[in-house]
């Protein structure tokens, strides 16, 4: 009964010397397992060059003239997609371009419409076309972001914001 009793303890003490092995605990291995974050749209190209700018210094007017809406946030992706809809009263055309800003006003992200919402022809009749959708990825922000339309080459337009993350 001594023999079986020091293999089973010899065995034992191996397994717990196998699990100290990977340097992490059950918990992390379970939370490791887990699927990842689903990838986000890309940054669209011609938005590369903005991030880390200043919205103010790289769009002087915020007088551009628009209605839309910060829908949702989709924290399946990475990073973070913000979700809604924009329209150019002015041009009478979808906003096709798209600024996510953090506190700070620095360009964190950003997006592109022409997703089909026909809810929003449906309940607003100055927007004649459906694909006035948009998604944008919002970066590495936390906090409360905001959403700008882009309707001219120094003008943007204020969507609407919301609280991402823990900030």
């Amino acid at each position: 009964m001594r023999w079986i009793g020091g293999t089973l303890l010899a065995g034992l003490a191996l397994l717990a010397l196998t699990d100290c092995s990977q340097g992490t605990s059950n918990t992390a291995n379970t939370a490791a397992a887990a699927a990842p974050p689903a990838p986000a749209a890309p940054l669209p190209a011609w938005a590369t060059a903005l991030i880390g700018k200043s919205l103010s210094a790289t769009y002087p007017s915020k007088d551009g003239v628009c209605v839309g809406n910060v829908d949702t946030l989709d924290t399946t992706t990475a990073p973070p997609t913000l979700h809604g809809w924009a329209w150019d009263t002015v041009g009478k055309r979808p906003v096709a371009q798209l600024l996510v800003t953090d506190g700070q006003g620095d360009i964190v992200g950003a997006g592109e419409s022409g997703a089909a919402r026909p809810d929003v022809v449906a309940n607003r009749k100055d927007v004649t076309t459906p694909n006035v959708g948009w998604a944008a990825s919002v970066g590495t922000a936390t906090g409360d972001v905001q959403v700008y339309g882009v309707t001219g080459t120094s003008a943007v337009c204020l969507l609407g914001h919301m609280q991402v993350g823990a900030g």
